[in-house]
């Protein structure tokens, strides 16, 4: 692997490992090779010697979930 891909996957590594220390940090991942982020948690799994699962809500339950977070029950912002 390439060392801009192996830079990127240690500071992914890093976030999940640390956890609550990240829980509000923002790291937008760069690298000269584009990388999907099934490839990314992949490869940090493998770092961590743990199967990291990826789940992702359908298109409709993420507008939900979007809209849910921008209006109150009441249907007021």
């Amino acid at each position: 692997m390439q060392t801009s891909a192996h830079t990127v996957l240690e500071a992914a590594a890093k976030v999940l490992i640390e956890r609550e220390k990240q829980f509000y940090a923002k790291y937008p991942f760069c690298s000269t090779l584009p990388f999907s982020e099934n490839e990314i948690v992949s490869e940090v799994g493998k770092q961590m010697e743990k199967e990291i699962e990826v789940k992702t809500p359908s298109f409709e339950r993420a507008v939900e979930l979007f809209l849910g977070s921008l209006f109150t029950s009441s249907g007021k912002p």
